[in-house]
């Protein structure tokens, strides 16, 4: 059974909507918000750590070495001497390690001075320059555009003018050439008449008196004569016809027709002088009047064929010379208006520029007479403590109470890291823990770095302190893993008495410790063309901001030197 057409198409506008209405739905289902998980710039004390295992031995001595190389400048002990934990062993030559210390000291002392008055003066004069840079940079939009639209009015009149001059030129070459080409029809017709009255070939009643003396002496001239006025008759018919109804062919037919005339008027000329005289018929009176009109004719159709090839070229020079001056006014006007454009937006960024210019001498004063914020004075501090920890690997200092067992280097001698310099017999029971440091880690510890030991036997809540005394720099393959085997101090604890050989230990070893920074967590911190960055909420908009990322520390955090401040929200990631 077939449904009506009117119910189809009811049920066609059914399931079309139906569709519609999955389609949008599906569609919103699609562009839910993002969801942005977030926290806050954070200032904090932060710690890198190496954590690595190993396992307790009676420590009958330490071999101590300098953490750098150099030349021994001082030894201050000698074998045999009792010394103290903590104590000055002996140093490097470190001047050049000192005096960085001490530049990078004085350059954070000089950044937490504040500036100087000098340079806030310079800075304020900055912004007194930048804002005469700015008002001028402004007012010049306006002018320049004045000067713009001046010079594109003119060339708009230059145009103009060339335009309506061309056309003046090409209506009077017009009329000039219409006058040239109907004079010289009027001479066609003239001379051909002035010819006829010889040859009678238009009307038969001229010339038949007198027929047989006309170029009796040169018969071939009669007949060129009437060949030629054959030719001319046809052209001047045409020509005129063409005239009448305004073809352009008409000028070029006109100047033809004037030539088949004037040679039909030499040929008559000739014709004349091939004819004998003083007859009964014909005279030599009559015969000079006739060449007279003949050479008159000539001269007038000569004249008039001249005058028409004179409009001809007039007419076409003018017109070529018209558009030239009409398209150089063109091009002109072109570059006037793209001059315009040009100027007009190098006037604009001109302003944009000083107004940015402006903004950075403001902000370069601000900052000057706001002085030294935090964020600025951390990259100094990282600096100075950078700076003193290279100092500090040019001494060794010990590790426990003892007494000298052996001196291997003297003062002038050079010393490398790890090689030892001198050997020291702790002077009570003491014990050091032996642990294998992976190549990952190898790196990021150093002799002299403290370390927190646990072990097993007591638990993680009894915590020791130790000094990595010694780092081999000789690899060793377990299971075909690269290690490097280290040997950590035990100096202090609340249960030494009940330390016991083989017993395992948990070191941690502090790397690097970094006091009231700013640090993110590390997922936040992206990298974008080469650069470190942070998203931030700014107003509920997502903005990037450029950072200078310092140490990556313990607890998936990093700290941040520059660009941003404390209490910012910043974005972790985003979920959709």
């Amino acid at each position: 059974m077939k449904y009506p057409l009117s119910r189809r198409t009811t049920l066609i506008i059914a399931v079309i909507l139906a569709a519609v209405l999955i389609i949008s739905f599906l569609a919103s289902q699609g562009q839910a918000k993002e969801i942005y998980l977030t926290d806050t710039v954070k200032r904090a004390d932060i710690s890198k750590t190496v954590d690595i295992t190993g396992s307790l031995y009676p420590l009958t001595h330490a071999d101590l070495s300098f953490q750098s190389n150099g030349n021994i400048t001082s030894v201050n002990v000698k074998v045999g001497d009792f010394i103290r934990q903590g104590q000055v062993l002996a140093t490097l030559s470190a001047a050049d390690l000192a005096g960085d210390a001490r530049r990078a000291q004085a350059d954070l002392d000089r950044e937490r001075a504040g500036s100087r008055e000098e340079d806030i003066s310079a800075a304020y004069s900055d912004v007194l320059s930048a804002e005469s840079a700015a008002r001028f940079a402004n007012n010049s939009i306006s002018l320049i555009k004045a000067l713009n639209d001046s010079s594109i009015t003119m060339a708009e009149d230059t145009l103009e003018k060339a335009t309506d001059e061309a056309a003046q030129t090409a209506q009077d070459d017009a009329r000039a050439l219409f006058d040239a080409e109907n004079a010289g029809l009027a001479a066609v017709r003239t001379g051909l008449s002035k010819a006829d009255e010889l040859l009678g070939l238009e009307n038969l009643l001229f010339g038949n008196e007198f027929e047989r003396e006309l170029g009796a002496l040169n018969p071939a001239t009669v007949q060129r004569a009437k060949d030629f006025f054959a030719f001319a008759r046809t052209d001047r018919d045409l020509a005129e016809a063409a005239f009448l109804a305004g073809d352009a062919n008409a000028v070029a037919i006109t100047r033809r027709a004037l030539e088949e005339t004037g040679s039909t008027l030499l040929f008559t000329r000739q014709m004349l002088d091939a004819t004998s005289a003083d007859s009964v018929d014909l005279s030599l009176t009559d015969l000079i009047a006739y060449k007279a009109g003949i050479d008159s004719a000539r001269s007038n159709v000569e004249s008039a064929r001249v005058s028409l090839t004179r409009a001809i070229d007039n007419k076409t020079n003018n017109a070529l010379s018209a558009v030239h001056s009409v398209r150089t006014a063109e091009l002109n006007l072109e570059n006037a208006q793209r001059t315009a454009e040009q100027e007009n937006t190098k006037a604009i960024a001109d302003a944009t520029s000083a107004q940015a210019a402006l903004q950075k001498a403001h902000a370069t004063y601000n900052k000057l007479i706001a002085g030294p914020r935090a964020v600025d004075l951390a990259p100094y501090e990282a600096s100075v403590d950078a700076a003193w920890a290279r100092y500090a690997k040019s001494t060794i200092i010990s590790p426990l109470d003892g007494q000298v067992g052996k001196i291997n280097l003297r003062v002038g001698e050079a010393a490398e890291p790890g090689r030892a310099v001198i050997s020291v017999s702790p002077s009570k029971p003491a014990f050091e823990v032996i642990v294998d440091v992976s190549e990952s880690d190898v790196t990021h510890v150093a002799l002299g770095d403290s370390a927190t030991i646990t072990f097993d036997a007591f638990g993680a809540d009894v915590e020791f302190t130790g000094l990595l005394t010694s780092l081999d720099l000789s690899e060793k393959i377990i299971e075909g893993v690269v290690f490097y085997e280290a040997r950590v101090a035990v100096t202090e604890g609340p249960r030494l008495a009940e330390l016991r050989s083989g017993m395992s230990a948990d070191v941690t070893v502090a790397t690097d410790l970094h006091t009231n920074s700013l640090s993110v967590p590390t997922r936040a911190v992206l990298e974008k063309d080469g650069k470190k960055i942070v998203r931030v909420l700014v107003n509920e908009a997502l903005v990037e901001k450029e950072v200078t990322i310092g140490l990556r520390a313990d607890g998936g955090v990093t700290e941040i030197l520059t660009g941003l401040t404390e209490g910012e929200t910043i974005v972790i990631s985003i979920k959709k």
